[in-house]
């Protein structure tokens, strides 16, 4: 069993030198917190490269323990931004 106590000065200064984890609630306003399982949100082509939106969709998967899925919608210029769980 582990005893829960306050950090030593050590754990203080750390404190205050962490950075916050990215905010991926406001991340470019893409609002990964906010869509629920069957939700999407779409982007178009010309503002974002899909392989850079891909990879900001695995990062947010991992930090929200969330899984998002990118497709693909050349013929209206769009892509989609599906949360599966």
């Amino acid at each position: 069993m582990y005893l829960i106590t306050n950090c030593s000065p050590q754990g203080v200064e750390a404190i205050s030198k962490h950075k916050p984890a990215r905010d991926y609630k406001r991340e470019r306003g893409y609002p990964f917190m906010e869509l629920q399982v069957g939700q999407s949100f779409t982007v178009p082509i010309s503002s974002t490269g899909p392989n850079s939106l891909r990879s900001l969709c695995a990062t947010a998967g991992t930090v929200l323990r969330r899984s998002f899925k990118m497709l693909q919608h050349p013929d209206l210029d769009l892509l989609e931004v599906v949360r599966l769980e």
